[in-house]
């Protein structure tokens, strides 16, 4: 038995730094696809676990950096008998940006007063 666990081991390698960049941004990608294809509607924390894996929230957190989406946090809780709460793990919906019909200019990037990008 212990020659066969030997063999199986020394046949796994650990995946590369490139492979988990890749897995990272294909996760991202998955992301981005659902919320897109699903603005306004929520998903649950375990339904995110089950797409993208355990790091859903460094997932998300790097989707809204990349493609400047607001991802937001939908916290839920549930009210006891005795009058208090407690906290459920919450779920996440995309809120697409809606340009108003008083937006008269086109987005820009806001300056600080030394011409410095804030």
């Amino acid at each position: 038995m212990t020659n066969d666990l030997d063999s199986i081991t020394t046949d796994l390698q650990p995946p590369t730094v490139a492979d988990q960049k890749a897995q990272r941004q294909a996760h991202v990608a998955i992301l981005k696809v659902w919320f897109t294809a699903n603005p306004l509607q929520e998903i649950s924390a375990g339904e995110l676990e089950k797409l993208v894996g355990r790091n859903y929230q460094q997932r998300i957190s790097e989707l809204r950096a990349a493609e400047a989406m607001r991802i937001e946090n939908v916290p839920h809780a549930l009210e006891l008998a005795d009058g208090t709460r407690k906290k459920l793990s919450g779920g996440y919906r995309f809120v697409p940006y809606e340009k108003l019909g008083r937006d008269a200019a086109a987005y820009t990037v806001q300056t600080s007063l030394f011409g410095d990008s804030i």
